[in-house]
């Protein structure tokens, strides 16, 4: 008896060794997102369940959501501007990396019936002293088209003239 239990104790150390998950590197760990299921200390998990991961946050990408009236005027390559929240005089440029296939349903049920393609975004030059966050919020600005025989004035100077000649 005394030697089934050293082996079963042997077992249950040798699995609480392998219960201490450590990052291979130094950085910001983002945990995971499961469907029904929260990642906290204590909690059980299943082999090759993903726990978290750890950014490379010196390659940042933004997701932007393009309408759906919009979605075909974006091409991979594409040149973006972007602003961050956080840094609102740091100009920061992108280039669109990935167009989704499909619609986000979620957000179309969010948004009131509205249908937007998640397109990645990834920054390009970012400052050394600049520290992103994965979550900051920011506006991009695409430019898909250009008018060059197009006429601009301001909106103002626009009436309706109801008379016929």
């Amino acid at each position: 008896t005394a030697a089934l239990e050293r082996e079963q104790l042997r077992r249950i150390e040798k699995q609480l060794e392998m219960c201490d998950v450590r990052a291979p590197a130094a950085g910001t760990l983002i945990y995971a997102k499961d469907k029904n299921k929260k990642i906290e200390l204590g909690a059980p998990v299943h082999f090759k369940q993903k726990l978290f991961s750890l950014p490379d946050l010196t390659k940042i990408k933004v997701e932007a959501f393009v309408h759906e009236s919009e979605i075909q005027q974006v091409k991979i390559g594409t040149s973006v501007d972007i602003k961050v929240d956080a840094f609102p005089e740091l100009p920061l440029t992108g280039t669109v990396t990935d167009i989704a296939t499909y619609y986000d349903s979620t957000r179309q049920w969010m948004a009131g019936g509205v249908k937007e393609y998640a397109t990645d975004i990834l920054i390009e030059a970012l400052p050394s002293d600049v520290s992103l966050k994965p979550g900051m919020t920011s506006q991009v600005t695409m430019s898909v088209g250009d008018l060059s025989q197009g006429v601009i004035v301001p909106g103002v100077a626009v009436a309706q003239d109801d008379e016929t000649s």
